[in-house]
């Protein structure tokens, strides 16, 4: 579809309330203040990546970032070795990536769904292959990696952030 433009007040906006979001997690602010808490970014570089890395720096946690080419052990070793607790990632990957990557990382506590889910509504040559993308409402029911680890979408975070008043100062 066309570009939807954002001026920086409104990016700015996203990534404050996405920080505010975060720090509403339960126990998210906590571990924040010990310094034991560490934000992962499993996803392609875009404008949700960017706002994600931002209002984890505007909350003070620290980031790494994962990437898909280094193969399923390097990415569990990678997300293990940092005790990753949140993790950013692409709805893409998710499916691919829950029984061979996440599942073994046990600090893994919240994760976050960036970008769209895509399923074409139209195939040329054969059946559309099949995704199983949960749509946002569903994510927020979602236990797939068992009932300690929350699932949301970057627009609910921001949702949840916006009605927030924490102080992101620390």
């Amino acid at each position: 579809g066309p570009l939807q433009w954002k001026t920086y007040s409104e990016v700015f906006q996203d990534v404050e309330n996405a920080a505010k979001g975060l720090l509403a997690i339960d126990d998210l602010k906590h571990k924040r203040e010990q310094k034991s808490c560490v934000a992962a970014l499993l996803a392609d570089t875009s404008a949700e990546w960017q706002m994600s890395a931002q209002a984890c720096f505007l909350c003070g946690l620290p980031i790494t970032t994962v990437y898909t080419t280094l193969g399923h052990d390097a990415m569990q070793h990678g997300l293990n070795e940092t005790e990753t607790t949140v993790l950013f990632i692409d709805w893409g990957q998710y499916s691919i990536l829950k029984d061979k990557v996440l599942r073994k990382c046990p600090a893994l506590k919240t994760i976050v769904f960036i970008g769209k889910s895509f399923v074409p509504l139209k195939t040329t040559g054969g059946a559309a292959p099949v995704q199983s993308f949960p749509t946002s409402a569903e994510v927020e029911g979602m236990t797939d990696l068992g009932p300690n680890v929350v699932m949301t979408t970057f627009e609910a975070l921001c949702e949840i952030g916006a009605k927030q008043t924490l102080d992101l100062s620390f």
